[in-house]
């Protein structure tokens, strides 16, 4: 009966910490995906610095935090942004787009390289 009671009180504890990412998701764009992911990520690596003492847990956090730097980089388009600020007298050409595209994706493939390398040994 107390652990129903303590999982309760967890889960409600759990409602109120995502109540702000859970109240701004929308389905109909990958934009909220990778939030709900980067609030995650935020959380462990927060519970890592709180609770780890095992040997890498300042590692883990290191690399769960440039997870939710590449993260803010897919979701905001980072290098799309820098590069039409980038723009003076200059006209954007198919091979600017071609460049900042790939620098995208890149960063893409980088984020989710390293949740596939790393996300299981995180939570141990």
């Amino acid at each position: 009966m107390i652990r129903k009671i303590k999982s309760a009180l967890i889960g409600i504890k759990n409602i109120w910490k995502w109540r702000s990412v859970i109240y701004k998701d929308r389905d109909w764009d990958y934009w909220f995906v990778y939030e709900i992911l980067k609030t995650k990520l935020k959380f462990q690596a927060n519970h890592l610095l709180k609770y780890s003492n095992h040997e890498s847990s300042g590692a883990d956090v290191k690399q769960l935090l440039e997870c939710v730097d590449l993260i803010d980089k897919v979701q905001n388009e980072y290098y799309i942004d820098q590069a039409i600020l980038g723009l003076v007298d200059e006209q954007w050409t198919d091979d600017m787009f071609k460049e900042t595209a790939e620098k995208q994706d890149e960063t893409r493939k980088l984020l989710f390289k390293t949740l596939e390398a790393n996300i299981e040994r995180w939570w141990c």
